[in-house]
C-alpha cells in the first residue's frame, strides 16, 4: 500500500485531534517508552489519518500509531516523577502464587497492562521471590521484561539515560528488597 505523507497541517482539520504533543514522553504497553517526535498526516489506501511518530528509547526505531487508535493501543504519558516507581518498590512485596502457571499469567498481565505501578509491583515481587525462593526460567524472563519497561520509562527523565536508569533501578530494587528479606541470623535464632 502506498503511503503519502501530508506536509501541511491544513489538510488535517477533519481528522481527530491529537491528545499528545511533539516532545511528550509516552509509553506503549508492548513496545515500551519513547518520545513523540512528530504528528503527521498520511494517506494510506485512500484514507487520510494522523499518526504519532514515536522514537523508542530502547533503540528499536520509530513506532507510528494512528491518533484515533492511541487510547485503544494503551498509549499513555510516561511517569513524570520517578519517585512514584521507587515508592512502589519499597512497599511490602506480595507473596506470589506457588502454581507457576497461575503466577506467570498474573505477572504477565501486570507487565503487559502498560501501567507503571503494576509493572513495578511485578518487578518488586519477582525480585523478592528471587531472593527468598528462586525464579524459574520464565519468571526470570518476566523479571527482565519488567525491568526493561521501567528502565525505558525512567530513561525519559531529563537527568537519566538507559545506562543510568538501569543502574538506578537496580540500586533501588536491591535496597527495597534488602528491607524485606529476613536476615539469616534471625531465622537461626
Amino acid at each position: 500500500m502506498a503511503k503519502k505523507q501530508s506536509t501541511t497541517s491544513d489538510n488535517t482539520g477533519d481528522l481527530p485531534a491529537a491528545e499528545f504533543e511533539v516532545g511528550d514522553p509516552i509509553v506503549h504497553p508492548s513496545h515500551g517508552a519513547g518520545r513523540i517526535v512528530a504528528i503527521q498526516a498520511w494517506e494510506v489506501g485512500g484514507v487520510k489519518r494522523r499518526y504519532y511518530s514515536i522514537e523508542l528509547v530502547s533503540d528499536h526505531g520509530t513506532l507510528n500509531i494512528p491518533v484515533e487508535q492511541a487510547e485503544e493501543a494503551g498509549l499513555r504519558r510516561a511517569v513524570s516523577d520517578p519517585d512514584r516507581i521507587f515508592d512502589v518498590l519499597s512497599e511490602e512485596p506480595e507473596t506470589l502464587n506457588s502454581d507457576h502457571r497461575k503466577r506467570q499469567a498474573d505477572l504477565a498481565d501486570k507487565i503487559h497492562s502498560g501501567d507503571a505501578g503494576q509493572i513495578t509491583e511485578a518487578l518488586r515481587d519477582l525480585a523478592y521471590r528471587e531472593q527468598t525462593s528462586g525464579l524459574t526460567e520464565r519468571d526470570q524472563r518476566l523479571k527482565s521484561e519488567a525491568e526493561g519497561m521501567l528502565i525505558g520509562e525512567l530513561a525519559l527523565q531529563p537527568d537519566l539515560n538507559l545506562d543510568t536508569a538501569a543502574a538506578r533501578l537496580q540500586s533501588e530494587v536491591h535496597d527495597a528488597i534488602e528491607e524485606h528479606v529476613p536476615d539469616e541470623e534471625e531465622d537461626d535464632a
